[in-house]
């Protein structure tokens, strides 16, 4: 059995040896095209050879001549090698080797020579135009050289940016870069491309700027033209972005208020609305299809000039029968001119009263009419003009009677007042007015007795208690008395009358040469007051040229007497 298998084992052995002598390395391959297909490349097309040598091809390897480009193609028919690695411009012959498994066979015979290509020339650039914010066009000329290979593409590039546009031709003409800024200075290169490389890039174009808003105008003069009106004189930026002006625009500050003129060249804007005395700058801006521009530098200050602000109207006071005053508050805008009077008018009756001054005050209006309500409105005047009236005050009323008056009893209206006072025989009565007699009565002592005593309690002084302090001296045992002489007085029928108080006779003093009042010719013009100094004394006052001095003397002593009376 073992020598069965030795046998057996020894003949495979024979016939692995036999077959292994039969195999060999495969024929020749046999080249039929070259070409070259860039500046490095190039393909190789062979046929596979008549014998693969006794085992399968597993592959082709193709070497140039100079050396440098390699290429290998895994399969065992006929096909095409691509070849890398070789130089632009450069003669290449190329062989092929063919491989099976037993190894490679000889190098085919040498290709027909091929050289190959480069990269374009430099194109040569042309204008260059900006055709919108972020465009511009690119114009070239294709260059005199292209490589060897068909020019398939061109390229633009900006700078700054370095952002570029295509355009897919092989000979001159325009390309389009987008994707620029708005109001840029651009230059722009451009290069040629083919299958091997691409060119150099040409010179600069002439540096463009694209379109976008214009530039800031210059600022001119503005001139205040009225009271709420200002000219704002500009002159049109050196650029206009590369699309027509159509408008400016002034603004103001303070306020941002504008105005606006639809021209492209120089000219002057028109600002309506302004505040007389407002002191304004003026900036301008120019528009184009796509924006506008910054603002101009400010223009020197203006002020419009016109009538004042309206004043602000205070309180009306009712001060006599004809006469009120008007408080007023000075307005916020002098107009841009000083104020130089305020006047207040009523109503009704457009009676007015005016007051020569700038600011806040009061202003007396008279000859109105007594016992009639009135309201009063203010204005303001410089040297531009009036301005509106204020708002109007709340109604007041005139005193019924004034100063100089004919009074109920017949006698002259000496005191008013709108606010009233106390009086009466107990002073529980409110009056406005004293009326004194037109006349005087009898020379006569304050008291004639003969104890120099009377009831305490007529001392009061005020406005008001002459009544009360006559009755009180009635009280007394006085055989003769300048309130007796007062009390008998009965004009217009009424029985009221008395002995001023003091301060009532002063406040007649100052009036008697408004009533043609004629004081008495003896004891130097001392009237009687019913105002008591002492036990032994009582007031009196001088009314000699208006003095109205304060003076006193004995009770027994005698002096002129004036009746007066409250109402």
């Amino acid at each position: 059995m073992i020598r069965k298998i030795f046998f057996i084992w020894a003949a495979l052995l024979s016939f692995l040896i036999a077959a292994q002598a039969l195999a060999a390395n495969p024929g020749k391959a046999q080249i039929v095209a070259v070409a070259a297909t860039g500046g490095t490349t190039a393909t190789v097309t062979f046929t596979k050879p008549a014998s693969n040598g006794g085992s399968p091809i597993v592959g082709y390897y193709v070497m140039s001549f100079p050396e440098g480009g390699i290429g290998a193609l895994r399969q065992s028919g006929s096909g095409t090698l691509q070849v890398t690695g070789l130089s632009p411009e450069t003669t290449y012959t190329f062989k092929v080797k063919t491989t099976n498994q037993m190894g490679g066979s000889s190098l085919s015979d040498a290709s027909a020579s091929v050289t190959t290509p480069r990269q374009p020339g430099t194109p040569k650039i042309a204008a260059a135009t900006a055709t919108s914010a972020t465009t511009a066009t690119v114009a070239f000329t294709a260059p005199t050289f292209d490589g060897g290979l068909p020019i398939t593409q061109y390229t633009a590039t900006s700078s700054p940016g370095g952002i570029t546009g295509t355009v897919a031709q092989a000979g001159s003409g325009t390309i389009t870069v987008a994707g620029l800024t708005p109001s840029t200075a651009y230059t722009f290169t451009v290069t040629a491309t083919n299958a091997a490389g691409t060119s150099f890039s040409s010179g600069p174009s002439e540096s463009i700027t694209t379109n976008g808003p214009p530039g800031a105008p210059a600022i001119g003069a503005a001139t205040a033209t009225s009271a709420t009106t200002a000219n704002v004189a500009f002159t049109a930026p050196a650029s206009n972005g590369g699309s027509p002006i159509t408008q400016y625009t002034a603004t103001s500050n303070p306020g941002g208020i504008t105005g606006t003129v639809t021209q492209a060249g120089a000219g002057t804007i028109t600002v309506s609305g302004l505040t007389a005395g407002t002191v304004y700058t003026f900036k301008v801006t120019a528009t184009n299809a796509l924006g506008t521009s910054v603002a101009s530098e400010a223009s020197a200050s203006v002020t419009p000039k016109g009538p004042p602000g309206a004043p602000a109207i205070g309180a009306a006071t009712a001060t006599s029968a004809w006469t009120a005053t008007v408080a007023f508050t000075a307005p916020a805008s002098n107009g841009g001119s000083p104020i130089t009077h305020y006047t207040a008018t009523s109503n009704p009756g457009g009676i007015t009263g005016t007051l020569a001054q700038e600011g806040s005050g009061t202003i007396t209006v008279t000859g109105l009419t007594a016992g009639t309500g009135y309201t009063f409105k203010v204005t303001a005047t410089n040297a531009a003009g009036t301005s509106v009236m204020s708002q109007a005050t709340a109604s007041v009323k005139t005193a019924l009677f004034g100063v100089g008056s004919t009074g109920p009893g017949g006698g002259k209206v000496f005191y008013a007042s709108t606010t009233g006072f106390s009086c009466g025989p107990d002073l529980t009565s409110t009056c406005n007015y004293l009326e004194v007699a037109p006349s005087d009565a009898p020379v006569s002592p304050w008291c004639s007795n003969s104890t120099w005593e009377t009831k305490a309690g007529s001392r009061g002084l005020a406005i008001g208690v002459g009544f009360q302090n006559t009755l009180k001296m009635l009280d007394g045992d006085c055989t003769k008395s300048a309130a007796i002489v007062a009390r008998s007085y009965a004009g217009g029928g009424l029985s009221d009358w008395h002995l001023p108080s003091v301060y009532e006779l002063q406040a007649l003093n100052r009036t008697q040469n408004e009533l043609g009042f004629l004081p008495g010719k003896d004891h130097d013009h001392h009237y009687w007051s019913s105002s008591k100094l002492s036990d032994r004394s009582a007031y009196t006052v001088n009314t000699f040229g208006g003095s109205g001095g304060f003076g006193a003397d004995d009770l027994k002593a005698w002096h002129p007497v004036r009746p007066i009376r409250a109402f």
